[in-house]
């Protein structure tokens, strides 16, 4: 294994101690050297190079699986809240329902109560009035009574 700074430097040399170029600014190098340091180069990155593929799958993978548990979680949330929601319309109408049903028995009640005084004023009058009746009677018959004694 080569270190590669070591091999980066090897190139570095090799380009400044270069031949300039007859035209344009170049330098003239030896290809077999340069080869050669480059498979040096890659024969030293393999083990780099896994690495920082392993770490970019597991950081890839790990941010698939906490996206995705993300949503899960985003998911649930917005199930709870629907489901919250439903119970508070649910119960918005039982509480509706419920006043209504309370406003019709208060109605009723107020209705039966009426009616039933009426019945009972109704009554007493129809008592009250056997009993002058009555009362007539008995006076008409003490009457009778007296008088026939004269």
């Amino acid at each position: 294994m080569y270190d590669i700074e070591d091999l980066l430097f090897q190139i570095e040399e090799e380009l400044k101690n270069g031949k300039k170029a007859l035209f344009g600014s170049g330098v003239t190098v030896d290809a077999d050297v340069i080869y050669a340091i480059v498979d040096k180069i890659r024969a030293s990155l393999p083990d780099i190079v896994r690495e920082a593929k392993a770490i970019v799958r597991n950081s890839d993978r790990r941010y698939q699986e906490e996206t995705i548990r993300a949503q899960g979680i985003i998911s649930q949330a917005q199930q709870r809240a629907n489901e919250m929601l439903a119970n508070h319309t649910i119960i918005d109408q039982a509480q509706k329902e419920a006043a209504a049903i309370r406003a019709q028995a208060l109605d009723y009640s107020n209705r039966l109560k009426s009616s039933v005084q009426e019945d009972v004023v109704a009554l007493l009058a129809d008592t009250e009035a056997a009993i002058a009746e009555s009362l007539k009677i008995v006076s008409r018959a003490k009457s009778n009574i007296e008088n026939a004694d004269n």
